[in-house]
């Protein structure tokens, strides 16, 4: 082990992205909330001995509009180059490096900055976190440039191997890790989830470009501006098979209280002068008795916000009372996950919830005068045309205002890629060498999950397509060419804001509209614009 430390310079890094052709969609820029919790979990509670320089470096809004194809490959990379990456690890002269590695899809970026930081700075401890790499620890840590990879939950693990390093201690047991020890990967326990949230202090979006994200997520389908995110719990206690969450927060909710939610918000408006909040909780209303004690905070306090869940609730935990008040505290769009429409298929993803609720709710959020969109899932396994469709059947039913329909893209680690791998149709292990790591599978691994669909038992990926597209269509014609929904959509507005935020939202529409009506419309494009 090295000499301690009495100063330490820390980089935390979000990488490039590549895409591989023919996919165009690209991750949007946003805070990277995960880096931003490090930062703050660190500088808060390493020993103040130490003389901590702390940066993070966002090569996503830092990059934006940097793009470069790569014909060989047949790929994009969006973001910084490594030029200007270089240039970065040179003027910071970094002790850690911790870079992200969030999808596999775009885990061979990571890997990419771990060999620039190597090749450049050879002394420079190496780690790498996040969903890919607590999926796949023994993969990554296969990486001769990564030398240390967090598995699981970040904070308490980063914090005591910083520590450690610092004090030129033995890290090699720490929990909640992975390294290569002699050429092979030795994977620690995993480490205790930590219970208490409040104890996180909120993310360091002091060391974010916060005006850069401003501007970069301004869009028509937002009601105020400046708008950010939040996450007000960790976690999902139920088992869809589909869902990749667990690799991470495991099979667990945990909550942060009212009281903690609401000064963070108070703080984003009083520094940031935040107008809008989006929560991107897991499952934001597990608990109703919390999500109305934050609710009720945010009403006693004053907070002059509105606030959406993109992520999605679980409609079935909630009831007309809390969605009012949900409505008084600024809520006006709620995302509901119905995922499915057939009864067969939601039985397959373990999503044994009544569908009726859903359609209460709906309806309950509409006569509030909320904003509704229900989003759903095509492609599982053994799903056949006709249960696709029902789906559909169900979006326009339900009268949810919007209905998003995606193609499933089966996550290593989930039940869902085990079925697609028992009937032969997916491997991804295959791509995978135990004993070394090879970056050039990683980049055949990387192509093959780009994908925009997975052929399934019943359908191919073209039948998908075409059964996605169809679906996407019908529901906008349903839903911008009939008058009664033009009149339930005018019952919501209930301000000049309500207002005026309807004629941007419509002025979107009849573009849509157009590009349906000349055969223009593109789901990568409506994507975009959502």
């Amino acid at each position: 082990m090295s000499s301690p430390r009495t100063s330490l310079n820390v980089l935390l890094v979000y990488p490039p992205t590549t895409v591989h052709w023919p996919n165009e969609t690209i991750p949007a820029a946003q805070p990277q909330l995960g880096l931003g919790y490090l930062a703050g979990y660190l500088r808060h509670y390493l020993d103040p001995s130490v003389k901590l320089k702390l940066e993070i470096l966002d090569c996503a809004i830092e990059g934006l509009g940097v793009k470069v194809d790569d014909l060989e490959r047949r790929c994009s990379r969006y973001g910084l180059s490594e030029e200007k990456i270089l240039e970065k690890f040179k003027e910071f002269q970094p002790d850690i490096v911790g870079i992200t590695s969030m999808w596999t899809a775009y885990a061979t970026d990571t890997h990419d900055v771990a060999r620039l930081v190597k090749t450049h700075f050879p002394q420079t401890l190496v780690v790498v976190g996040g969903s890919h790499a607590s999926i796949q620890p023994d993969m990554t840590a296969l990486d001769a440039n990564i030398d240390v990879v967090v598995v699981g939950e970040g904070e308490e693990t980063f914090l005591q191997l910083v520590d450690r390093y610092c004090k030129g201690e033995d890290y090699s047991e720490l929990a909640g890790t992975a390294l290569r020890i002699d050429g092979k990967v030795k994977a620690n326990a995993r480490r205790t989830l930590i219970e208490d949230l409040d104890r996180i202090p909120f993310p360091a979006r002091d060391l974010m470009p916060m005006d850069k994200y401003f501007e970069i997520l301004k869009s028509p389908y937002l009601m105020r501006h400046p708008m950010t995110s939040v996450f007000s719990s960790r976690g999902c206690p139920y088992k869809c098979t589909f869902c990749s969450i667990h690799s991470v927060w495991e099979r667990n909710w945990r909550k942060r209280s009212p009281e903690n939610v609401v000064a963070e918000l108070e703080h984003l408006v009083e520094t940031y002068g935040v107008k809008e909040i989006a929560f991107l909780d897991d499952n934001l209303s597990v608990n109703r008795k919390r999500l109305h004690g934050i609710c009720d905070l945010i009403i006693e306090k004053g907070l002059d916000i509105k606030w959406s869940t993109p992520n999605g609730t679980a409609y079935w935990t909630l009831d007309e009372e809390v969605l009012a008040k949900m409505k008084k505290a600024g809520c006006y769009r709620l995302t509901f996950g119905v995922e499915s429409g057939c009864l067969e298929t939601r039985n397959y993803m373990r999503k044994n919830v009544s569908l009726k609720k859903a359609i209460d709710m709906c309806k309950a959020a509409n006569r509030l005068g909320m904003w509704t969109i229900s989003t759903y899932i095509i492609g599982f396994p053994y799903e056949t045309k006709e249960q696709i469709l029902e789906s559909l059947q169900f979006a326009i039913d339900s009268d949810t205002d919007w209905a998003s329909f995606y193609l499933l893209m089966p996550f290593i680690g989930t039940g869902v890629y085990e079925d697609f791998k028992k009937e032969g149709i997916l491997n991804f292990d295959a791509y995978l060498n135990p004993s070394q790591f090879d970056a050039s599978v990683l980049v055949s691994l990387s192509a093959a999950l780009s994908q925009n669909g997975i052929a399934t038992t019943k359908l191919t990926v073209a039948e998908l397509h075409q059964l996605q597209e169809f679906m996407s269509k019908r529901f906008i014609k349903r839903r911008l060419l009939n008058p009664m929904v033009t009149l339930r959509l005018l019952s919501k507005l209930r301000s000049w804001e309500d207002f005026r935020y309807f004629l941007r939202l419509g002025y979107s529409f009849l573009f849509m509209l157009r590009d349906l009506v000349v055969g223009r419309f593109s789901l990568v494009s409506s994507v975009h614009r959502e």
